[in-house]
């Protein structure tokens, strides 16, 4: 029949096998990486192509980090599974291509036999023993590159920019504090200035300014009557 509901295809799929199927944790791992390839983000993809455009591969990267933690955490939560699960299940198959004792691990484990976590730590035991071969017989003057996954080697350039970012923040953070102990010292000097003036508009004081003051109106001295032809 024709479907008319408002589900995706993918979410009527995964809600009706999730009832009727008893899967193991990593059947329901490998589900969810089939899941993930019909997942799309089409504002997240149209910012990776805008990034490749500019040829800014580090905000790329960036990008697609996002994009597929989404789809890892939409994709564990249709299969009924968890995104660590889904993460210890990419390494598992990275290291079942190139280990058969692994492969048949991650069988058993999908038949129920064995537990995610066992083979996981087990593909770890071996993909560390590899590295430390690997690294071994490196020529020395390859040693210095980084060869770490692309994703820790962006992770460190957002650390990077983070601090960036912090300290320029410290900075104007500074700047803030002296523009604002600059202003009031001027706002304390306009409301000196127009007390002044209302003072002297107002007969209270005359103009002559007496330490950065204005001198009261007193009694006229002998000379200032003098002067004004009144003595």
């Amino acid at each position: 029949m024709d479907y008319k509901g408002k589900l995706s295809a993918i979410d009527l799929v995964t809600s009706l096998n999730g009832i009727r199927r008893s899967d193991s944790p990593a059947a329901k791992a490998e589900i969810a990486k089939r899941i993930m390839a019909f997942l799309e983000d089409e504002e997240e993809d149209a910012k990776v192509e805008e990034a490749l455009k500019q040829e800014d591969k580090l905000t790329a990267e960036k990008v697609r980090f996002v994009r597929d933690k989404k789809k890892i955490m939409a994709a564990a939560g249709m299969a009924g599974t968890t995104s660590e699960k889904m993460a210890q299940s990419f390494l598992i198959e990275e290291m079942s291509e190139k280990d058969s004792e692994i492969a048949r691990l991650w069988d058993d484990a999908k038949k129920g036999k064995r537990s995610v976590s066992a083979v996981y730590n087990k593909a770890v035991r071996k993909k560390e023993a590899q590295e430390n071969i690997e690294f071994e017989t490196t020529p020395r003057e390859e040693v210095a590159k980084d060869t770490r996954p692309i994703l820790a080697q962006v992770n460190d350039k957002l650390r990077a920019e983070i601090k960036g970012a912090q300290a320029q923040a410290q900075e104007w953070k500074d700047r803030y504090f002296g523009l604002k102990a600059g202003y009031e010292l001027l706002e304390n000097k306009y409301d000196t200035l127009k007390n002044n003036l209302k003072m002297v508009l107002e007969g209270k004081a005359d103009v002559k300014i007496v330490n950065n003051g204005i001198r009261k109106k007193a009694h006229p001295t002998p000379k200032e009557l003098r002067k004004a032809e009144l003595l």
